[in-house]
Order: structure tokens, then C-alpha cells, then sequence
């Protein structure tokens, strides 16, 4: 058994559900639901992961103009994990003081005067001086990522092309249970942990590397005795790092609907039409893509931010494209919360749901007649039929 498998079954032990991570991202199949044991994780291990580079979104276009989809061929690659990521489930919670910028010696001293708890939790480093504090999350404090706002230093152009901004983000393993990817179950997400930190797809060479002040970290910290944060305490942080960031002059970023999600359930936001460049991609190439299996199944293919998207961020990193589970294409921005869709698909839905209220209309349902849909709606589901 390799140091890293060794490792991942040492977390499993301390109450984590570690996962195996390439350059910050999980694509592994079923990563979101697995529980791993000794023999999964060694399994697991050995198969390469398929990553899309992130290096030359902007080129995709020039490069292929009639074949967009050879571009995640030729610029994708199959590397082995060389990182391990933690699943946020359990409780665990995640502050991911998101700020490249000296103030964060400021804000974490203030932030721990208001939450003293806190000086028992993990740090974790990666980029610059940006930290993340590892805790869990109280009975009442059943969330998916709680809202947060963007920031840039005094004297920032807010109205730039691009800027670089910085938050404060908090993320939980809780939120809404809905239908996700056929399966019934809350949000999750996963947070990078040990290991590298960035890699160089193309010769797999670490660039970066996670480390943990005072080497004090989930290895030796057993998920049990992490400090346990209220509902009330994940709103002091928020709130002081905001007071903080405003009493030294940041600034805010105006931004749209979305900025965090209780529920984890991502805004629905049908924009999409062929007119529009979606980073050198037109939406009848998305289309074809999807069809192909180019996109979706378990790949991201990360784009650069598009001015109608999200105009005030330099980062296309948390945007992708996906392919829904009705197979239309969607661009997913992780930052705003919200799934961009085809324009058309609004008139389907706005059919169907005055529909279902024109049925309604005619009859009220019993209490058992809602049950009985809703289990003949989950036995499709299961059985791989879409209405």
C-alpha cells in the first residue's frame, strides 16, 4: 500500500470520508455517494482520473473552430491522484477565508475573538496566504454554503474588465434533500486536504503543495473532536469579516442572484441562445457536445467568465459546462449558484407547470394520492425514465 493510500485509510479511520483528487478537483465516478474502505480507496487509486486543462479555454475556438469538442480531447488528461480531498458529510464544515491580501491576519484575529472555539480548529494553507479552518457544523447549522459577498482592497477599479476579488466563504455538508443524478440525498461537496495542491496536467509535476499550521491537522485531529460551530457562530464569521474588510476600506462587488446557497439547490436561469459567444462556443455546439458525450458524464469543462456571466471576476474557474439530467447543456457558475440554460427550455417548463396547476384546479388531491405520485415519480426515476 502507497504513503497516500496509507494515509486516506488513517482519515477513514478518524471519522473522514476521504476521496483521491487531482490539481483541487475529484472526478471520480460516484464520488459524491461512495463510502471507502480500505480496499475501494487502493482500487480507486490506481485509476487515472480524466481533468480538462485549465490552461487555454480562450484558445478552444481558434484552435478547432468546427470541432470544439477536440479540444477536451487533446487538452485533456488522464492523470493519477496525487491529492486526497475530504467529502463534506459527518458534520464537517469548512471557512475558507478566500483572501490573498495581508488584511487576513486582521480579520482571523478578530474572527477568533468572537468564536474562541475556533483556535482548536485545523488551519490549512494552499495559494498565497489564503486559509481554510476545519470545524464541524451544529444540529442547527444544516447548510450547503452559506451567502457571502466579493471583495476587492481600497483604490480596485470595481468597474474593470477583470479584477481580482476576495470573500469569506463557509461550507457545509448539509442543505436540501432533492434528486440528484437519480439518487435522493443532500448536496455534497468536497474540500482539498493533503497532498498537491496544484499539478501540471500534462507532465503531472506538483507545482503546490497543501501544509497545515503547526502540522496540525485531520490526520491527528479525529472528526469527533473538532469544534463544533452553531448556526449563530457561522453567522458571527461572516459577519465580522465583513465588518473588518468595511472599516479598512474594501469595497463590495455588485453581483446577481445567487452568492451561496442554503440548500444547496442552484438557481435555475434560462439565458442561453445561439446568439450568445459562451467562450468561443456557440449553444448549437453545446448541443452537439452533449449528444456526443463530449460533456457531461462526470467531466467539467471549465470556461472562462463571459461578460453576461459574471463580469466582475478574472477566474473561469468555477464555471463549467455540464449536461443536465434531460441531456440539455447548462453552464454551471459555482460562484453565483446558478445553472445557465437554454432560453427555449423556459417555454417547456412554464407548459408543464401550468399544466400540473390546471390538473390541480380541477381536484384537490388527498394526502395519499401525493404519496402515490411521489413513489411513482422515484421508481422512474430509478429506472431511468425522464417525464
Amino acid at each position: 500500500m502507497s504513503e497516500i493510500d496509507e494515509q486516506a485509510a488513517h482519515l477513514v479511520d478518524m471519522g473522514y470520508t476521504p476521496l483521491y483528487a487531482v490539481d483541487k478537483r475529484c472526478a471520480a465516478w460516484g464520488w459524491a455517494t461512495v463510502q471507502p474502505t480500505t480496499e475501494w480507496l487502493a482500487t480507486a487509486h490506481r485509476k487515472k482520473q480524466f481533468i480538462v486543462d485549465k490552461d487555454g479555454p480562450h484558445r478552444r475556438r481558434r484552435r478547432y473552430p468546427n470541432k470544439p469538442g477536440a479540444f477536451i480531447e487533446e487538452n485533456g488528461f488522464k492523470c493519477r491522484p496525487q491529492a486526497i480531498a475530504l467529502r463534506l458529510d459527518h458534520g464537517l464544515a469548512v471557512i475558507d477565508l478566500d483572501i490573498d491580501h495581508p488584511i487576513i491576519e486582521t480579520l482571523a484575529r478578530r474572527v477568533l475573538d468572537v468564536v474562541p472555539a475556533l483556535y482548536d480548529a485545523p488551519v490549512r494553507t494552499g495559494s498565497g496566504v489564503k486559509e481554510a479552518w476545519f470545524c464541524r457544523a451544529g444540529p442547527d447549522a444544516d447548510f450547503s454554503r452559506l451567502p457571502n459577498r466579493l471583495w476587492v482592497p481600497p483604490g480596485v477599479d470595481t468597474k474593470a474588465e477583470t479584477i481580482k476579488t476576495h470573500q469569506v466563504e463557509i461550507f457545509g455538508g448539509g442543505g436540501e434533500v432533492a434528486e440528484r443524478s437519480g439518487v435522493l440525498r443532500k448536496p455534497k461537496k468536497y474540500f482539498g486536504a493533503f497532498g498537491a495542491h496544484t499539478v501540471e496536467l500534462s507532465t503531472e509535476k506538483v507545482l503546490r503543495s497543501y501544509a497545515w499550521v503547526e502540522d496540525y491537522s485531520p490526520a491527528i485531529v479525529p472528526l469527533d473532536s473538532l469544534p463544533v460551530l452553531s448556526m449563530a457562530d457561522f453567522r458571527k464569521v461572516l459577519d465580522t469579516a465583513e465588518a473588518t474588510l468595511v472599516e479598512h476600506g474594501w469595497q463590495a462587488i455588485p453581483r446577481s442572484s445567487g452568492g451561496g446557497s442554503l440548500s444547496g439547490r442552484m438557481t435555475p436561469i434560462y439565458d442561453l441562445t445561439e446568439g450568445m459567444d459562451l467562450d468561443g462556443y456557440r449553444l448549437s455546439d453545446l448541443y452537439q457536445m452533449a449528444e456526443s458525450g463530449a460533456i457531461g458524464r462526470g467531466i467539467r469543462t471549465q470556461i472562462s467568465p463571459v461578460p453576461w456571466l459574471r463580469p466582475s471576476s478574472s477566474s473561469g474557474a468555477s464555471c463549467c459546462i455540464t449536461v443536465t439530467a434531460r441531456g440539455a447543456p447548462a453552464i454551471i457558475d459555482w460562484q453565483e449558484n446558478t445553472m445557465h440554460l437554454p432560453a427555449e427550455l423556459r417555454a417547456d417548463i412554464d407548459d408543464l407547470i401550468a399544466e400540473k396547476l390546471r390538473k390541480l384546479s380541477q381536484r384537490k388531491p388527498s394526502v395519499l394520492d401525493v404519496i402515490e405520485q411521489e413513489w411513482r415519480r422515484r421508481d422512474a426515476v430509478r429506472a431511468g425514465i425522464r417525464k
